[in-house]
């Protein structure tokens, strides 16, 4: 289906990179068993015209609750589904449908979506929960007139990082395209800032290695397909940071970024972001977006003026089975 998806995914003209088959391919070649996969397509006159990656598990920690997750990460991305604007409420109406035929499921997660595309319908009922602070972020202004309006705390921050790094060497931030270089900087990801450095996913797969396969397998193909922005930077002549954007429509999308900890008083990962904001700049590219999750990416929001809410939705379909999940859900979900 890769050819027609992602052909409908550009007649949307959206700004999405993680609906493409790139992305998908690979999340479910890494985490979806075996005939598990369920695409909800809904076409008009041949064509594809709307629809939503599914696929179907057995949840570890309820394990005989069966559920439906969109293939995606969750905490890092947006999984909303393929949908024209206007259509919501006709997909909406469509998806309870399809998904009340599926008898295998008793409820289906969709972790961070940006759009209230769910409705009621005599199908399925949709409970929408508080996503917290999950937010899509946007940069959109040039480095220094952000700096200008960072407390003097910060700013005072930034400068000390300038010092101690123009003592070793200039800074340096280049986007690598031979494959030799965007494999050391994959290298570079996985070794500083790689699954190994946080918890196991309990809800897709705790296996640490299929993680790193994962994002190694990823990040190659968009390179392979012109849809990576591999940026290096340097501290003299040593790699101190990289970071990793998926190139699709306008805008920098930032998926990624590590840093040697080796390079800690210079603040690397500060550095590499100011760089990177006017290097979009003059490449054409209008802003930043990254995906936060939760107070954690303070970070990341203090270089922000725009910030996108993202939702967690849960499904249930009208059986027996599905109501006292419904019934924890509801009372366990905030107000």
């Amino acid at each position: 289906m890769a050819p027609e998806w992602d052909a409908a995914v550009l007649a949307l003209n959206g700004d999405n990179p993680f609906l493409i088959s790139d992305f998908l391919a690979c999340y479910a070649n890494a985490f979806v068993p075996d005939g598990e996969l369920r695409i909800l397509a809904i076409y008009d006159n041949s064509r594809l015209f709307a629809g939503l990656p599914l696929y179907h598990v057995r949840r570890r920690r309820w394990p005989h609750i069966h559920a439906l997750r969109v293939l995606g990460l969750g905490f890092a991305n947006l999984t909303e589904p393929l949908v024209p604007a206007g259509s919501e409420a006709d997909f909406a109406l469509a998806c309870g449908e399809a998904l009340a035929e599926l008898k295998e499921w008793d409820y289906g997660h969709i972790p961070l979506a940006r759009s209230p595309w769910w409705r009621e319908t005599r199908a399925c009922r949709w409970i929408e929960s508080s996503a917290g602070a999950n937010a899509r972020l946007r940069v959109d202004r040039p480095a220094d007139e952000y700096l200008r309006t960072l407390r003097p705390k910060m700013q005072a921050n930034l400068r000390r990082c300038r010092r101690h790094a123009a003592a070793l060497g200039a800074v340096t931030l280049t986007r690598e395209t031979a494959p030799a270089a965007i494999t050391a900087l994959v290298d570079f990801q996985l070794r500083h800032n790689g699954p190994n450095h946080y918890p196991p996913d309990v809800q897709v797969s705790p296996d640490r290695a299929a993680w790193a396969d994962f994002t190694r397998t990823l990040l190659l193909r968009l390179a392979a397909t012109g849809r990576l922005d591999a940026m290096a930077l340097r501290i003299g002549d040593t790699l101190a940071a990289a970071g990793f954007g998926f190139r699709y429509g306008a805008g920098y999308k930032s998926m990624l970024i590590s840093h040697d900890p080796a390079f800690g008083r210079c603040g690397p990962g500060l550095l590499f972001f100011h760089q990177l904001i006017d290097w979009c700049r003059a490449q054409g590219d209008p802003w930043i977006d990254m995906y936060a999750a939760g107070p954690a990416d303070s970070d990341k929001r203090r270089w922000c003026r725009q910030f996108v809410p993202l939702r967690q939705v849960r499904i249930f379909p009208p059986r027996w089975r599905a109501a006292p999940i419904y019934s924890v859900c509801r009372v366990s979900t905030p107000s």
